[in-house]
């Protein structure tokens, strides 16, 4: 969330040297000019994203490697760049192989994963992985991508072995590939509420570019089903 990003010493880092003019100081893959950037480099990229405790490590077909590695980053891969930032962590690779991801749980609780097909640096295709469970710091996930997305062999106890194979939640093409405008959420709530009574649970949420995959709500921490009374 915002409150977290702004206490993050990874992220004041980050802005301390954008200032001082020492951007790769604070992590590969930011630029003060965006010609200088990978990711606005002529052809077609893929970015590969993960979000929560997950360690990001991306293979070609040769098994050269980018990700982290014994506490740096390792850019194994020709013209390929990788950052991690908190718990969000970013891979990009040249378009014209295939790719095997590998994700290795640090924690437990869920992750998202996100495969965007980039073109001149614009997003024209993203496959999203949403909500993936990390039973333990032992879960381990691996996909493959070509330019398709494939599902996702998740191995829940670290074993070597696949226990579930999970599709993708969505795949996103054209504008909505690209959006990021959050969705409208409404909540219809009475012009008067006294102290005490209950009142009837009503939400929705709605987005004209990529839909909703999911609405849930909580009040206090406790889950809230629509239609229920409050």
């Amino acid at each position: 969330n915002h409150m977290g990003l702004v206490k993050s010493t990874s992220t004041l880092q980050l802005i301390k040297n954008l200032i001082d003019g020492q951007p790769d100081a604070a992590v590969p893959g930011i630029y003060t000019n965006e010609s200088s950037a990978s990711c606005a480099s002529p052809g077609r990229t893929y970015l590969f994203s993960s979000h929560s405790p997950v360690e990001l490590h991306v293979y070609d077909s040769q098994g050269r490697h980018t990700g982290p590695k014994d506490g740096a980053v390792e850019l194994g891969i020709t013209g390929s760049d990788s950052m991690t930032l908190g718990e969000d962590s970013f891979a990009l690779v040249p378009e014209g192989d295939t790719y095997r991801i590998e994700l290795d749980a640090t924690g437990s609780g869920s992750f998202d994963l996100d495969i965007e097909t980039l073109e001149n640096g614009v997003s024209v295709e993203s496959v999203v992985y949403l909500n993936i469970p990390l039973q333990s710091p032992d879960t381990k996930a691996e996909t493959s991508f070509s330019g398709t997305g494939l599902a996702l062999s998740l191995d829940s106890d670290g074993n070597g072995t696949t226990d579930e194979i999970i599709q993708s939640t969505a795949t996103l093409v054209g504008p909505a590939a690209g959006d990021t405008a959050p969705p409208n959420i409404s909540l219809a709530i009475p012009s008067e509420v006294v102290v005490g009574a209950s009142i009837t649970a009503s939400f929705s949420a709605t987005d004209d570019l990529s839909g909703v995959a999911s609405i849930a709500a909580t009040l206090d921490g406790t889950p809230v089903s629509q239609g229920g009374i409050i």
